[in-house]
């Protein structure tokens, strides 16, 4: 996170745009839906420097890192100790942590509109193996590793559709089967579950 900093700082002084950096804190309340206070003094100190534009182009390369699994980048762990899950409903993506550390991380598919993924802070309350989901209009036999986290709605695997990274459940957040099972057996009850926007 420190890297990410120095590299938005000196990005930011290279445009010399005003800058207000938020701390790891600030961006973990950011993501868990929190509003954040910047202080007066810290307003102060955010002060524009004009800069020389240059009349040369170049060829700007976008870069992307990658989480090992193949999913997108870390978000900001939503806990720094213990096991944790966030799901994130905008880039459809869920990830593991354990102590702060991303351990995995997978592409998943939330709810539909008008059958949307709650938000907010949970815990796993229950695991179930295996069980029948049925509802109006679908019907789902031996869905595998459930983890329940708020009454009837549950991370679980997915054998009925590969359409993950786009909304396509009646709520629940759908994950890939062998990820799904991974998932199962890391997480215990009690592990908490953060879905954001």
């Amino acid at each position: 996170m420190k890297t990410l900093r120095v590299v938005i700082i000196v990005f930011a002084a290279m445009l010399g745009v005003a800058l207000i950096v938020p701390t790891v804190q600030q961006v973990s309340a950011l993501t868990s839906g929190q509003s954040i206070s910047v202080s007066a003094a810290t307003k102060k100190k955010a002060v524009r420097k004009p800069v020389k534009k240059k009349t040369t182009k170049k060829k700007v390369v976008k870069k992307t890192t990658k989480a090992s699994g193949g999913g997108p980048a870390p978000l900001a762990p939503p806990c720094m100790v213990g096991k944790c899950i966030l799901v994130s409903l905008s880039y459809q993506v869920l990830q593991a942590y354990d102590n702060g550390n991303l351990v995995m991380s997978s592409s998943v598919s939330t709810g539909i509109k008008g059958h949307a993924t709650p938000t907010g802070t949970f815990g796993i309350y229950g695991k179930t193996r295996s069980q029948k989901m049925s509802g109006p209009g679908y019907y789902l036999p031996n869905v595998p590793y459930i983890l329940w986290f708020k009454g009837d709605y549950s991370l679980h695997g997915t054998y009925w559709h590969h359409n993950f990274g786009h909304p396509m459940s009646h709520g629940c957040v759908n994950l890939p089967t062998s990820f799904a099972e991974s998932l199962f057996n890391w997480a215990d009850v009690g592990t908490q579950v953060t879905i954001v926007r």
